[in-house]
C-alpha cells in the first residue's frame, strides 16, 4: 500500500503527535509498505531518526503571510521557496511558540477553507506533490486539515484518513463566535473524510460529539512504543532505582509541572522523604523557562532539577533512574505517549484519573490513578506509592508486559493498516453510490 502521512510540525519542539507519526511511518515501512512522511508548517523534530527528507509543505511563514497579506499571495515561487528553508521555519516557530490559540482563530478558519481561501497557492503546491506521488491513502494530522479532503480525492483518488490526536485543547480555546464557525466548517468537510482514527476510546467519544458523527464510526489505534524503548534486559526493581520522581513532557502548566512541584514540596517536607529528588525534563518555550524560574524561586529546593530537553538516550536514562513517573496533566490527555514510554521501561506510573489515562490504566493494569487537579491528593498518592515497594513492584512488572503485549509500534502499524483498509472500502462504496 502506498501511504502519504501529513504531519504537522510543532514549531521546533518535540511533540507527541510528531513522534507518533514518525514511528507510524517507520512501522509501516517495516511491514513492506511505501510510505512518505510529509512535514507541514515546520520541520519535524523527533528523538529518533526521522523517516522523512524534511521537505516542508504548507510552510508556516508562507501560510501566515498569505493569511495577513493579499499582496503577498502574488509572491513569485522563488520567494516562497526561500521562506520554506528549514532554518527560517525553525526560527519563526520559536518566535511564535507561545501565541495563544485564541489569537489563531482567523488563521485556522483560512486553513480550513483550503483551496477556496487565502491558502490557495500552498494548497495547490501540496496537492500537486500528492498528485505526483499517487498514494492509495493520505492521512491528515488533525481536524484543521479536513478542508483538504475533497481536493485530495479529486486530485489523487486516494482515500483520506483523519487522525484525532489532541486538537481539542486548541479548538476549545477559540473565541465563541470563531469557534462555532470553525466547527461548522469541520462539520461540512467531515463528510469527505473516509475514516477517522483516535488515539484512545475516550478521545473518539469526545470528538465524535464535536464532529457530529457516531463515535462507533471512529476507529481507535493506541500509540506504539519503539523497540529502542522496550526494556529487554532484566528490569531494575523499584528499590534499586534512585529515590526520585520523574517528569518528561513539555514544560507548561497544561502538563502539570507546577502541580507536581507543589505536591513534591509537600511530600519532601515529611522527614522520611527529604532525600527524594524531582527530575523533570522536556521542551521549554520562553514561557516554559519562566515557569522553571518561578518553580525554583517558589520552592527553593536543591532536590528539584530541571534537565532541559533530552534526546532518546537521555530519556531512557531518566526513565530508568527514577522510582516513580508522573505527568499530572491539567487537561484530559488524548494520547499519553509519555506514559507508555515510561511503562516500556518498567517505571511505575502515577497519573490523574481523567482522559486516556483511565483507559490506559484499565488496559495495562500498570498505572496508579489520583484525583486530577488536586495537589493534596497528588501528594498523598506519591507518599502512598513511595512507602510501599510491593505496590511499586507490581506496577513495574505489569507495565513492561503490557507494552510488549499491545502497545508496540508493530501493534500501532497493524491497527492503522486495518483503518486504511476500511477507509478504502468506504471510499469504494461512496463512489459506487454516485454512479
Amino acid at each position: 500500500m502506498k501511504v502519504a502521512i501529513l504531519a504537522a510540525g510543532a514549531a521546533g519542539m518535540i511533540c507527541g503527535s510528531c513522534l507518533r507519526d514518525n514511528l507510524l511511518a517507520g512501522g509501516l515501512m517495516a511491514l513492506g509498505h511505501d510510505v512518505t512522511l510529509v512535514p507541514l508548517y515546520t520541520p519535524l523534530r523527533t528523538d529518533l531518526p526521522a523517516n522523512t527528507d524534511q521537505r516542508v509543505y504548507f510552510g508556516g511563514l508562507n501560510v501566515y503571510l498569505d493569511h495577513v497579506s493579499p499582496l503577498y499571495r502574488r509572491m513569485p515561487r522563488w520567494g516562497r521557496w526561500l521562506l520554506d528553508r528549514p532554518g527560517m521555519l525553525r526560527l519563526a516557530g520559536r518566535l511564535g511558540a507561545d501565541k495563544p490559540p485564541g489569537e489563531l482563530a482567523a488563521l485556522t478558519r483560512d486553513v480550513l477553507l483550503g483551496a477556496h481561501g487565502p491558502m490557495q497557492r500552498e494548497t495547490d503546491r501540496l496537492l500537486e506533490f500528492l498528485g505526483d506521488l499517487d498514494p492509495d491513502i493520505v492521512t491528515l494530522p488533525n481536524l484543521m486539515f479536513t478542508g483538504l479532503a475533497e481536493q485530495i480525492h479529486q486530485r489523487t483518488g486516494a482515500s483520506v484518513v483523519c487522525e484525532l490526536t489532541g486538537e481539542d485543547i486548541f479548538l476549545d480555546a477559540m473565541p465563541r463566535a470563531a469557534g462555532h464557525e470553525i466547527q461548522r466548517l469541520i462539520h461540512r468537510h467531515a463528510r469527505h473524510v473516509d475514516a477517522f482514527v483516535a488515539t484512545s476510546k475516550y478521545y473518539a467519544e469526545k470528538m465524535s460529539a464535536y464532529i457530529g458523527i457516531d463515535d462507533m464510526t471512529i476507529d481507535t489505534v493506541y500509540p506504539g512504543v519503539p523497540r529502542e524503548f522496550i526494556h529487554n534486559a532484566p528490569l531494575r526493581r523499584p528499590e534499586e532505582r534512585d529515590h526520585a520522581i520523574g517528569y518528561l513532557a513539555r514544560i507548561c502548566r497544561e502538563k502539570g509541572i507546577d502541580q507536581l512541584a507543589e505536591a513534591f514540596a509537600t511530600v519532601t517536607a515529611q522527614g522520611q522523604f527529604r532525600d527524594v529528588e524531582l527530575r523533570y525534563a522536556g521542551y521549554a518555550s520562553p514561557e516554559g523557562h519562566r515557569l522553571v524560574r518561578e518553580i525554583a524561586a517558589r520552592h527553593q529546593r536543591s532536590n528539584m532539577r530541571y534537565l532541559g530537553e533530552v534526546d532518546a538516550v537521555q530519556k531512557v536514562a531518566l526513565l530508568d533512574s527514577v522510582r516513580l513517573f508522573c505527568v499530572p496533566t491539567a487537561y484530559a490527555e488524548a494520547k499519553g505517549m509519555f506514559v507508555l514510554e515510561a511503562l516500556a521501561r518498567g517505571t511505575p506510573v502515577l497519573a490523574p484519573a481523567h482522559g486516556s489515562f483511565v483507559e490506559l490504566a484499565r488496559e495495562t493494569g500498570a498505572i496508579a490513578l489520583t484525583a486530577p487537579n488536586d495537589t493534596r491528593a497528588l501528594a498523598a498518592s506519591i507518599v502512598d506509592l513511595l512507602s510501599d515497594f510491593g505496590k511499586l513492584r507490581k506496577l513495574s512488572a505489569g507495565a513492561h508486559e503490557a507494552i510488549r503485549a499491545g502497545f508496540t509500534v508493530e501493534h500501532m502499524a497493524q491497527g492503522m493498516l486495518r483503518v486504511f483498509e476500511r477507509a478504502r472500502e468506504s471510499r469504494d462504496q461512496t463512489q459506487a453510490s454516485r454512479r
